[in-house]
């Protein structure tokens, strides 16, 4: 129920960004934030939330559904659920067999959908930016009427922003708009003014899940002891987990941030980059967005 409202919201706030008046020429611009962005800084956004598993897994089936599920690009997209096996269960229970499901099925059962997806590397979190990149243009476009859905996904032609930019086809599309969307892996550029917002309070990161929290859920309740992307309903002015959690990759080889639910809370506070190895079951991460001029 959580993961049909989690999309539903998705496709409303595509919607809301549209200028839909007929008279205007750009469609949109950089003032207008991305689809489960916010500003935090000049033209530049921050996901609220971690990328979650049900997320990937929309990646994954329009992957599968427009290149083929033997396709090395579709092969590409799977997460190593492997090291799920030996991380501390996800759900604490006295039935066994129902410790080594969840053990096992962290990625696949649906009752994590809303969990953060890890086990990735590098180079699958910027080809899923790249994705979500394509896959918000086309919607942008085809509200605003300047493109048409597409019935049969099924194609190895699928619209990309590369597409849009050079080919004739899109030529009278390309003079509507100003601006095009494109989502990637924080630098530590990124993360330092991300640092630096928090310190100065400018951007409110709510509960930090560390070690502290996540070895009093593990004693005091049968609740899963990774959180969920976030709790309840999305507040305004807050980056849900950027501490704590899970930790962030970030595009250098093999560094992260934010700390994870091994780490205790003041460790995560000093917000340092750390050694990572990749794919990790206690790293997962979050899209920065800008929009580019054409």
């Amino acid at each position: 129920m959580k993961t049909s409202k989690t999309v539903l919201l998705y496709f409303i706030l595509i919607f809301n960004i549209v200028h839909l008046s007929a008279q205007d020429k750009i469609v949109f611009d950089s003032t207008t934030v991305t689809p489960n962005g916010m500003f935090i800084g000049d033209n530049l956004m921050c996901d609220r939330t971690e990328v979650s598993n049900s997320f990937w897994k929309e990646y994954m089936h329009w992957v599968k559904t427009a290149h083929g599920e033997s396709s090395k690009l579709y092969k590409a997209t799977m997460p190593d659920t492997i090291g799920y096996i030996y991380t501390l269960p996800i759900i604490t229970s006295t039935d066994t067999s129902f410790f080594q499901l969840s053990k096992y099925s962290y990625f696949r059962l649906p009752n994590y959908d809303d969990y953060p997806i890890t086990g990735i590397t590098l180079k699958q979190a910027k080809l899923y930016c790249e994705w979500r990149s394509d896959r918000v243009l086309e919607m942008l476009l085809i509200v605003k009427g300047l493109i048409k859905v597409r019935q049969n996904r099924a194609t190895k032609n699928p619209f990309t922003i590369k597409k849009f930019l050079t080919k004739k086809k899109y030529k009278d599309e390309r003079e509507l708009i100003s601006f095009y969307p494109q989502f990637y892996i924080a630098d530590i550029d990124d993360w330092t003014v991300i640092k630096n917002l928090i310190q100065k309070k400018e951007i409110s990161v709510g509960k930090i899940n560390s070690k502290n929290t996540y070895e009093a859920v593990l004693l005091e309740t049968n609740s899963p002891l990774l959180p969920q992307c976030y709790e309840d309903e999305k507040r305004e002015g807050l980056l849900y987990n950027i501490l704590g959690n899970v930790s962030e990759l970030i595009d250098s080889e093999n560094q992260c941030v934010g700390g994870n639910i091994n780490d205790k809370t003041s460790d995560i506070l000093k917000m340092e980059v750390t050694e990572c190895n990749l794919p990790d079951k206690l790293v997962g991460f979050r899209c920065l967005s800008k929009w580019v001029k054409i």
